[in-house]
């Protein structure tokens, strides 16, 4: 994740510095919509959650794409800024956005272990069941897959499909065998048993 710009502009750099009163300096000196674009995007990545404040203040579009494919709220999401996640999605980042490879943010959260995004993309009311366009991959799938047992647990229970296969068949409970994550693979066994029984 990367972010661009022709230089190194006085609002770049007060971005790197976490300058909040310098960032609005420049940006009411006016600054080119390059320049402000990749101090959003800085900005998102360092955590600077004034800075993406003054700068979507002044306009920079929230749903701006690095050069890699990746969307703010992606960025967000992989950091673990939660504060920001949220500013992105209340000012009108697509939260159910396909970034580069079809890796949404909350696959992003997921594979991170990021709990406090995980929570704000669900209270804001992202599809947790979203499936990758490459691999029908799910975030559940790979919060097992990485053996983050507070995510699976939180996703399940927030609604997550634990039954949902992936493009060779696989499901979240197969992801967390074959890493041997065995907490998880309980857990998500007992729940497939569960809705075996029910039917």
């Amino acid at each position: 994740m990367t972010y661009a710009a022709s230089s190194d502009s006085d609002l770049i750099q007060s971005t790197k510095d976490k300058d909040a009163e310098a960032v609005s300096k420049h940006l009411n000196e006016g600054e080119s919509t390059a320049n402000k674009e990749a101090a959003l995007l800085l900005a998102t990545m360092l955590g600077f959650d004034t800075g993406v404040a003054l700068l979507l203040e002044f306009g920079t579009d929230e749903n701006i794409i690095d050069k890699e494919g990746n969307t703010l709220l992606a960025v967000a999401s992989f950091y673990n800024h939660a504060g920001i996640a949220k500013m992105l999605i209340n000012k009108g980042a697509d939260i159910n956005a396909k970034p580069f490879e079809g890796i949404s943010p909350l696959m992003l959260a997921s594979s991170k272990n990021n709990i406090e995004v995980i929570k704000v993309l669900v209270d804001k009311g992202v599809n947790i069941n979203f499936n990758s366009n490459s691999d029908k991959a799910t975030a559940l799938m790979v919060a097992a897959q990485n053996g983050h047992f507070e995510t699976v647990k939180f996703l399940v229970e927030s609604g997550a499909k634990t039954e949902m296969k992936d493009s060779k068949g696989s499901t979240a409970l197969d992801f967390a065998l074959w890493q041997d994550h065995l907490e998880i693979a309980t857990y998500l066994d007992e729940i497939r048993r569960k809705l075996k029984n029910k039917k």
